[in-house]
């Protein structure tokens, strides 16, 4: 009873005309594009993508720090001297304060570095083809809904010409019931008809407002409940498309295919990464900087010193526990994993 009387509201609500707007089917999709969560969050980390392709991300560029300190020191002395006396000295202060500017610069790890950053711009590639293949999916998603709405309404158009009709019918079985020309089972198989086709149009208002919730939250309107109006649209099919074309473009443009080729190479970059483990690494150094050294005991009561420190440092990982052996199996299992990807998704 409750569901009914909730059908019979809306299909019976009046909506104000300036609260109803018409979406055709390019209205509906920019709309969706524009307001669509899931859209807003995968161009945000497509953005965060780009942004982390950069040479200095990578280690390319060497890192520059300015710092300055300040430390003290308060002792108490004794010193035995060679004559066998005792010298004694409390309270002796002693201050340092310095400032300087330091470069640190890694010039060769194996070529790690350029693994890094061309793992980085493939990885910026997957974001556009990530926000792409959601775009995708959104589009046809929202299209699929969109001609779903039109189809249900023509529907709904259909049973109610049809209720119509029952309408009528019961309406000339019943005159004649009373003329006497027709029986009770008549009246009542047309009752029954006509109870059938009123029942039928109410669940296929069912039908139209839940598809036009599903539209409504696909575009993020505010107010799902919003009556929008659409525009019935046409789809022409192409009567020249030839297969086999249609197959070989979706091998190279399907954002799928693209996506699971990407992630391969993006495999081989890590696998690149971790076999640089194996190579030595220089490092540059240099520093310039101020100390004072401020002294309260000795022939020296300041010292200051300006100057540069500069340095070069190779090594190489000898032993990490094995370490660099498992991760170089386990990268190779998932280049291995990743080239399957792409045969899957053409099979499937």
């Amino acid at each position: 009873m409750k569901r009914f009387l909730l059908l019979i509201c809306i299909a019976f609500t009046v909506v104000p005309a300036e609260a109803q707007r018409v979406f055709s089917l390019d209205d509906c999709i920019q709309t969706g594009l524009e307001r669509n969560y899931s859209i807003r969050i995968i161009r945000n980390e497509q953005q965060i993508s780009d942004n982390n392709a950069t040479p200095g991300n990578a280690g390319y560029l060497p890192t520059v720090d300015l710092s300055s300190g300040f430390s003290g020191t308060l002792n108490n002395n004794n010193n035995k001297l060679s004559d066998g006396t005792t010298e004694k000295t409390n309270g002796i202060h002693n201050e340092t304060a310095d400032i300087g500017l330091n470069v640190n610069w890694t010039v060769f790890d194996g070529l790690g570095i350029q693994a890094t950053y061309e793992k980085l711009k493939e990885v910026q590639n997957l974001g556009a083809l990530n926000t792409r293949m959601t775009i995708e999916d959104f589009v046809a998603d929202l299209s699929s809904e969109y001609y779903n709405l039109i189809r249900q309404k023509i529907r709904l158009r259909n049973l109610r010409s049809t209720l119509e009709l029952s309408r009528e019918r019961l309406r000339i079985v019943e005159e004649r019931y009373y003329i006497g020309s027709m029986s009770r089972l008549d009246l009542q198989q047309a009752q029954v008809d006509f109870n059938a086709d009123s029942s039928n149009v109410l669940n296929q208002l069912e039908q139209v407002h839940t598809s036009r919730i599903r539209l409504n939250r696909l575009m993020a309107l505010e107010d799902v409940e919003e009556q929008v109006l659409i525009k019935d649209s046409l789809i022409t099919p192409n009567p020249f498309l030839d297969e086999v074309e249609l197959w070989k473009s979706t091998l190279t443009s399907n954002s799928s295919l693209l996506i699971a080729k990407k992630n391969q190479v993006i495999s081989e970059l890590d696998y690149k990464k971790i076999k640089s483990r194996n190579y030595p690494y220089v490092k540059l150094n240099a520093g310039y900087g101020y100390t004072a050294n401020w002294y309260e005991v000795g022939t020296t009561d300041l010292q200051r010193r300006l100057g540069l420190n500069y340095g070069v440092t190779v090594g190489i990982n000898v032993f990490d526990g094995f370490n660099r052996r498992r991760d170089q199996r386990n990268a190779r299992i998932q280049i291995q994993h990743q080239a399957l990807r792409p045969h899957a998704l053409e099979l499937g």
